[in-house]
């Protein structure tokens, strides 16, 4: 990824029709998950879901510079974006585009995309539980 550059372009396919589990009151979170590798605090980034502009609040960035993990690899920062209200991914190909706006200098590693994750979770009926539902006081315990 090249500061001021548009960023290359990554298809995400979806066989689920999300809009119709959303309006049978089914769908119960669904979330973009993108990694930018060697990506660091002062540095920014611009994402694009289906041609739009995803709005920065929307992002929630999880700091994955410094975790101490098997497989550590992989470092940088993981961008959350909730699609549940109004941007969920379209059955078919969708396309994400991260542009890069800031990059420290001094750093020398190239910032560039590691993974993407489109994470879908579903109610097995409009009116069922929710994990962070209680009965009586007693947690329920969901199982994935």
């Amino acid at each position: 990824m090249k500061v001021g550059a548009p960023g290359e372009e990554v298809t995400v396919d979806v066989a689920d029709d999300l809009s119709a589990k959303e309006t049978a009151g089914e769908l119960w979170r669904c979330e973009l998950r993108v990694m930018l590798h060697e990506m660091l605090h002062a540095d920014e980034a611009r994402l694009y879901w289906n041609g739009v502009e995803v709005p920065q609040a929307r992002i929630r960035m999880a700091d994955w510079v410094f975790q101490m993990r098997p497989g550590g690899e992989v470092r940088g920062y993981r961008f959350h974006i909730n699609l549940k209200d109004g941007m969920l991914p379209q059955q078919g190909t969708n396309v994400l585009r991260v542009d890069l706006l800031k990059k420290d200098e001094n750093f020398i590693h190239p910032i560039s995309i590691h993974d993407v994750d489109v994470r879908v979770e579903y109610l097995p009926h409009r009116n069922a539980l929710r994990h962070d539902e209680t009965y009586e006081g007693a947690a329920i315990q969901f199982r994935p």
